[in-house]
């Protein structure tokens, strides 16, 4: 995988040229207009720096990088995301976590766990949404738990916000079974 990087600015960029361009004027976009493909054709989007989902962020998801670097790239990125992918808030939310950004990233979750059933994309009757569902598990497993990965082992960071008390759930780890909970209590700051 290729991700383009600004010396100067410090920033991962989403291609190429994305730093080159002109920011969306997101304050003459009315609320109507969104998501932004229903109403702008493609060619005038892209010639902006505006974002359905921040797939620099979800690189970063996938593949941590560091946590100055996470920041410096979430603090650029997600002023410029509209969040029109379903899956949008939910990659924001883990990484928000990591970040230590408790607020933030529960209601990041809490958008992601709840948008068919408040409609929050305003596509519900077309259907559920199941890329979102699997990225509201993945808020929780890899946002609140923080599972991630230290020389070759599964590892967690208990990153609970405070609306959560307890959480326990099983994975499967090389054929093995393991109960994992965490509580506000065990948590580290």
């Amino acid at each position: 995988m290729y991700l383009a990087y600004d010396d100067e600015r410090g920033l991962t960029k989403q291609d190429d040229h994305s730093l080159d361009k002109q920011v969306w004027d997101f304050e003459a976009t009315p609320a109507e207009n969104y998501p932004l493909l229903l109403h702008y054709h493609p060619i005038k989007i892209y010639k902006h720096q505006v974002l359905k989902q921040a797939d620099t962020l979800l690189a970063h998801m996938l593949y941590p990088v560091s946590l100055d670097q996470t920041q410096r790239d979430f603090d650029y990125y997600e002023p410029l995301t509209t969040h029109d992918s379903s899956l949008s808030k939910a990659i924001h939310g883990i990484l928000a976590s990591r970040l230590g950004r408790d607020e933030q990233a529960y209601a990041f979750f809490s958008d992601s766990a709840i948008m068919d059933m408040a409609d929050g994309q305003g596509n519900a009757s077309h259907g559920i949404h199941a890329a979102n569902m699997g990225g509201s598990w993945l808020g929780l497993i890899y946002g609140f738990a923080g599972l991630h990965f230290e020389n070759g082992q599964v590892a967690f960071a208990n990153q609970l916000p405070k609306q959560i008390k307890k959480m326990t759930f099983k994975v499967k780890i090389k054929g093995e079974i393991q109960c994992i909970s965490l509580t506000q209590e065990d948590r580290h700051v």
